[in-house]
C-alpha cells in the first residue's frame, strides 16, 4: 500500500472561502485543482489552485452561483453547472477565458442537472437535464449544439449518476429501463 505523506493545501475556509461543500473538486494531469468555492463576500464561484495563489475562473460577476462540481480537463476548459444572471440554471464551459452556455433553462431545458457535468479533451460536455415537465435525459453538447443521448420519452424510466464523455464523444450513463432492468 502506498502512503501519501505530501499533502498541498489549495485552499482553504477562512478570510477568503466560507465553505467548499458539497460538491468535490476535479483535477487535470498537471496537478491544478478546480472546485467550486462560496466566497465569505457572497455568492460562489470556480476556483483552481496548484498549491500557490487560487484563481478565480468565474466568479459571482458572471453567474449567480455554481450548483455543481467543475470538471477541468487537460486543456484548461471546465465545465459546471451554474445559475444564470438574471435567473435560470445552465451547464457551462469556460474555454480560453470565455464563458459558453452549453444549455439552459431559458431555451429548451425546464431544468438542468443534478450532480455535474463531464467532459472530454475537446471540450465536448454530457450532463443531465429536463426539457419537460416529467421528462428527463441524457445531453451531449458543446458551444454549437446539442444532442440528446437518452431520455424517458424512450426506454428508460431513470437516469442515475453522471454522464461521462470520451473523445470520440460515447456516452456512457446509469439507467433504469422502463421493462425494470438496470443497466450501464
Amino acid at each position: 500500500m502506498t502512503v501519501y505523506r505530501d499533502l498541498t493545501v489549495i485552499a482553504a475556509t477562512g478570510e477568503r472561502f466560507g465553505d467548499a461543500s458539497p460538491y468535490v473538486a476535479s483535477v487535470n494531469d498537471s496537478g491544478t485543482v478546480a472546485f467550486q468555492g462560496a466566497l465569505r463576500s457572497g455568492g460562489s464561484g470556480v476556483f483552481t489552485g496548484s498549491g500557490g495563489e487560487v484563481a478565480e475562473a468565474v466568479g459571482p460577476d458572471r453567474v449567480s452561483g455554481v450548483t455543481s462540481h467543475p470538471d477541468l480537463n487537460n486543456a484548461g476548459k471546465l465545465s459546471f453547472y451554474g445559475e444564470l444572471l438574471g435567473g435560470g440554471q445552465a451547464a457551462f464551459l469556460l474555454r480560453d477565458g470565455q464563458l459558453q452556455t452549453i444549455a439552459d433553462t431559458r431555451g429548451g431545458f425546464e431544468s438542468i442537472g443534478p450532480l455535474g457535468p463531464t467532459m472530454n479533451q475537446a471540450g465536448a460536455v454530457a450532463f443531465r437535464a429536463d426539457p419537460a415537465q416529467g421528462v428527463s435525459g441524457i445531453y451531449a453538447g458543446d458551444h454549437e449544439s446539442v444532442a440528446t443521448i437518452a431520455d424517458t420519452e424512450g426506454p428508460w424510466s431513470e437516469f442515475h449518476g453522471l454522464p461521462v464523455i470520451d473523445r470520440d464523444r460515447n456516452v456512457v450513463f446509469r439507467a433504469d429501463r422502463k421493462d425494470g432492468v438496470q443497466g450501464i
